[in-house]
């Protein structure tokens, strides 16, 4: 026989060899696909470990089923479509539940544990400044050393009994929210989303009688390098260091910023970006600048990337804000 008679052979051989195996690889894959909804759609309970919670690779509009929305159903979220899974539980009288409403009492904890759980899954949450402080693509570094803190204790008491450390961050922002409501609808769950990626919802620390931080949320110099460079602009009053600005407090904004925006949210004459209160009202007003309307995409959009200009960061804040809503995420 001929070398091409031969090779003929060999290959007529692999053809019907490729023909029966590529049937049956057919149906493996669309097996394992229906088994896990595509690509990047996970489900994840309360206490399960996503596979890798400190990925950096850009989100994409996949969804992750983080939990069951208890309020989620016919409820817009960030990207203006309706959700329709979950059902209303009952919320205390005044409650208003939604993107741009509040939640009381008992709802705010799993709220706070579907926050969690979702930045958990798209990012570690610790980054470097927000409030207009960098110009680079923002990427999640490095974890930073947090400071262990005690318990808080009750600041002051609730309808139902002294409020949860949870409750008092979310009191925040919402009435930050309400008081820029008229005219900027800001989302209370967009605030919350922010102080998640800045300082981790203060997870380490607690909040005085105050609602001062301690220990006070002090990031890195911003001296070059994988942060921006910024040279000290208060003496080191706000930061402690006379050399280089750090940006400061659970919304994390830079001494020069805060001398511009920096807002009294409690009432008591000083405006100071380690109280919880001030440094909600203060990203309030920095995010509604420019008479933005949140409730229309763009200008949501634009305020995210105005806190720091990353299409990163702005799908990372958005997959928050999303997962607070609805309980989906978007995948890596």
């Amino acid at each position: 026989m001929s070398r091409s008679g031969a090779r003929r052979r060999v290959r007529a051989g692999a053809a019907v060899r490729l023909g029966l195996v590529a049937p049956v690889l057919a149906l493996v894959v669309a097996l394992v696909w229906a088994l896990v909804g595509g690509p990047a759609a996970v489900a994840l309970t309360a206490g399960s470990a996503p596979a890798d919670a400190t990925a950096t690779s850009t989100p994409t509009p996949s969804s992750t089923i983080l939990l069951p929305s208890p309020w989620a159903s016919s409820q817009p979220n960030s990207t203006g479509t309706t959700a329709t899974t979950g059902a209303t539980p009952s919320l205390p009288p005044g409650s208003v539940v939604g993107g741009f409403g509040a939640i009381t009492g008992a709802s705010v904890s799993p709220l706070y544990d579907r926050l969690r759980l979702a930045a958990a899954y798209i990012v570690a949450a610790r980054t470097e400044p927000g409030g207009g402080s960098s110009g680079a693509d923002w990427k999640p570094p490095a974890d930073l050393r947090t400071p262990t803190a005690p318990p808080s204790p009750a600041a002051r008491p609730g309808p139902a009994g002294p409020m949860t450390q949870d409750q008092l961050l979310w009191a925040a922002y919402s009435s930050a929210a309400d008081a820029l409501s008229t005219t900027c609808h800001l989302p209370v769950t967009l605030l919350a989303a922010i102080g998640e990626v800045e300082s981790s919802s203060l997870r380490g620390r607690r909040l005085d009688s105050r609602h001062d931080v301690v220990p006070p949320v002090i990031g890195p110099a911003l001296s070059g390098g994988q942060f921006a460079s910024v040279r000290d602009t208060d003496g080191g009053r706000l930061d402690g260091d006379p050399v280089w600005d750090h940006a400061v407090g659970p919304m994390q904004f830079i001494p020069a910023t805060w001398r511009i925006w920096g807002a009294d949210g409690n009432g008591d004459g000083v405006a100071d970006p380690e109280n919880i209160e001030d440094a909600a009202l203060t990203a309030g007003r920095y995010l509604c600048a420019g008479g933005r309307d949140l409730s229309r995409r763009a200008d949501l959009q634009d305020a995210i990337l105005s806190y720091n200009h990353s299409q990163r960061y702005l799908a990372t804040v958005l997959g928050l804000v999303d997962a607070m809503t609805n309980g989906v995420a978007a995948g890596p």
